[in-house]
């Protein structure tokens, strides 16, 4: 996909992948967004799951939904975000 750290000057704060939601998602400005949000639906490999995906705002759990509740891939990618969260701390 050839993402990069502020490549676009309007996204130029965004990470890779921030970037990569925004190019899946369509842009946070656009009419669409403003009216009913930006999510992107995917297959989860972990658990056979459509999930619905928000983008990075509030945490794993939260911004991914449809995981199974036993998924091993949320659960490894929420362990993950709170070891920063609490590494930020």
């Amino acid at each position: 996909m050839n993402l990069a750290t502020g490549r676009d000057r309007d996204m130029a704060s965004e990470s890779v992948a921030e970037a990569a939601f925004t190019y899946a998602a369509g842009g946070p400005d656009t009419d669409f967004a403003r009216r009913y949000g930006r999510s992107v639906v995917w297959n989860c490999k972990s658990c056979d799951q459509l999930v619905t995906d928000h983008g990075l705002c509030n945490g794993p759990a939260e911004d991914e939904r449809g995981h199974a509740d036993n998924c091993p891939r949320l659960a490894a990618t929420t362990a993950r975000c709170d070891a920063e969260w609490e590494a930020e701390r």
